[in-house]
């Protein structure tokens, strides 16, 4: 184990130990999937540990962006780290996607399309992102730790994730 309390497979490489940690971790749950789980082939169980990285502080330089778990891999005890990937492309497709309108139909006359400008729209981009996207990141590590404590009823509250709507909506 390590000191997140994670077991990592190559510290465990027989398929009994590893079936017999498998079956430790769902021994309180119902009948039926204890009996599922006596039934996995030993050369079947896949043990990993599960690391996050630390939301990144810049997403972007120049013209080239980080979005996703690039920018900032959660683990998957919140179940958001997808979410707040599709999160990201919606906002960055419309802010990208406006800036190339206004390119493409001459709406500002002879405005080109630099890196500069693309540059800018990216951090802006992320900007947007960079508090929401801290504060599921810590929920989700926070969630993680207090389950490899063996907290596994800690409950969070979650409404600020539902409650999400892109930043170019009206309020």
């Amino acid at each position: 184990e390590d000191s997140r309390g994670l077991v990592h497979s190559h510290s465990h490489n027989s398929d009994s130990t590893k079936k017999s940690r498998m079956l430790e971790h769902f021994k309180e749950y119902c009948p039926a999937v204890q009996h599922l789980m006596t039934k996995v082939k030993n050369e079947a169980i896949y043990e990993n540990a599960v690391f996050d990285m630390d939301v990144l502080n810049q997403w972007s330089r120049g013209s080239v962006v980080l979005i996703g778990d690039a920018a900032h891999a959660m683990t998957p005890a919140l179940g958001q780290g997808a979410n707040i990937g599709l999160e990201d492309s919606t906002e960055i497709a419309h802010c990208l996607g406006i800036l190339l309108c206004v390119v493409k139909n001459g709406v500002e006359g002879d405005t080109k399309l630099t890196c500069m400008v693309i540059s800018k729209k990216l951090k802006d981009f992320w900007l947007c992102r960079l508090n929401r996207t801290r504060r599921v990141h810590a929920l989700s590590r926070i969630l993680a730790d207090e389950r490899n404590k063996g907290n596994a009823d800690y409950k969070v509250d979650r409404s600020f994730i539902t409650s999400w709507k892109p930043s170019f909506l009206p309020p």
